[in-house]
């Protein structure tokens, strides 16, 4: 081959590399940071909702993931964990000193985000950019014609196993940029802002110390009674 055939072959090569390199597809480790946004509706007829925090964290790593939520200053914290090297799932809440935590296997359903009967969702060929990634959107309705259609966003280029396995999207893939969801009859939307690429630590995949180990109906009962007495 001439030299010249071979030096614009190799230059090919390597630009080849280098735009498959600069792409987000298979990125498994780091942080996405979300943004909490409330329904004013409720807001009124709930005072526990000027008490939560408006942002989330979402740290993963080789398919581990963990979503948690915390404020004032430490002293309140509601975290969801996969882990894929013990192959669980927990869900850990503190509020001041009272720390408590449940587990189940992969598969057992934990604690998580109130159910939505009669969902359907409808997949779609529009995107739209959502913190630098390419967001796929879902249409999601109802079976219940009262409550009103929207839409949620999801991206393929981010790697975390079973992303939603303790929400109600399910079906969905993979991970989501924007959606909504309830806990105790309270609604948030979700929106990521920014994903970080660092180093995480396999430890941030433990339960933390201190925290006690409880039935999933025991946490269930213990976090309805400590929202009550906000009202």
């Amino acid at each position: 081959m001439p030299l010249m055939n071979i030096k614009k072959t190799t230059y090919l090569f390597i630009l080849v590399l280098l735009l498959f390199g600069c792409g987000k597809s298979g990125v498994n480790e780091g942080i996405i940071k979300y943004d909490i946004t409330f329904n004013e509706q409720e807001r009124k007829t709930n005072s526990v909702i000027d008490l939560l925090p408006t942002e989330m964290e979402q740290v993963f790593k080789n398919g581990s993931s963990k979503s948690k939520i915390e404020g004032f200053m430490g002293m309140f914290l509601t975290a969801l964990i996969s882990n894929t090297h013990t192959k669980t799932n927990s869900y850990v809440f503190k509020v001041m000193t009272d720390k408590n935590y449940c587990q189940t296997k992969f598969g057992e359903k934990t604690l998580g985000f109130d159910p939505m009967p009669g969902i359907h969702m409808k997949k779609t060929m529009e995107k739209k950019e959502i913190a630098g990634y390419k967001a796929k959107k879902v249409i999601v309705t109802f079976d219940d014609p009262s409550i009103p259609s929207y839409d949620i966003y999801y991206t393929d280029d981010i790697e975390i196993e079973n992303p939603n396995w303790s929400n109600p999207y399910t079906e969905v893939k993979g991970v989501l940029l924007e959606f909504r969801i309830k806990m105790k009859g309270i609604t948030m939307k979700i929106k990521a802002k920014e994903v970080v690429k660092k180093e995480i630590s396999d430890s941030e995949f433990d339960i933390p110390s201190g925290f006690k180990k409880v039935s999933p109906q025991t946490l269930d009962s213990l976090i309805v009674k400590i929202m009550n007495s906000v009202k």
